[in-house]
């Protein structure tokens, strides 16, 4: 079954978005280990799309809009929780394929230059990530895999 949310990327809609999150983390085949690294990882990815999207459209009335579709899969006899996230934003390539740890992931808090940790954590928390650009739409595919067979 495909669950969806389609809203304005906006900090508006922020609860909305994280309580779809929220519910999606829930679920029980996840432990609380993976619930916690997707959540990370979902919050993340949407707190640079809304940004970005808000940024973006600053000085005008429009607003991009964003649409976030899950579902479990059952690839391989595995299954995994999918969720795309869908936003009609300007192009953002996060380029996750070639990003590294950050040189100072290791350094004191006080010590770290500001950025650059986030889409690494995105990258890092979940099973795999995939980006393209389609339609003039960025598209964002995060997959985890359950802990547990669903009943």
């Amino acid at each position: 079954t495909v669950k969806s949310i389609h809203l304005n990327a906006s900090m508006k809609h922020w609860d909305e978005f994280m309580e779809f999150i929220d519910n999606l983390s829930e679920i029980e085949a996840f432990s609380s280990v993976k619930s916690y690294r997707f959540k990370l990882a979902a919050e993340e990815l949407l707190s640079n799309i809304v940004r970005s999207s808000e940024s973006a459209f600053q000085s005008t009335n429009l607003m991009a809009t964003l649409r976030i579709d899950s579902e479990v899969l059952n690839l391989s006899g595995k299954h995994i929780l999918q969720v795309v996230l869908i936003d009609d934003a300007p192009q953002f390539d996060p380029k996750f394929d070639q990003l590294q740890p950050p040189e100072h992931i290791d350094d004191p808090v006080a010590l770290r230059p500001i950025g650059g940790l986030g889409l690494y954590l995105v990258k890092d928390s979940v099973d795999s990530i995939v980006y393209k650009y389609s339609d003039s739409r960025n598209i964002y595919t995060l997959q985890m895999e359950l802990d547990d067979p669903l009943g």
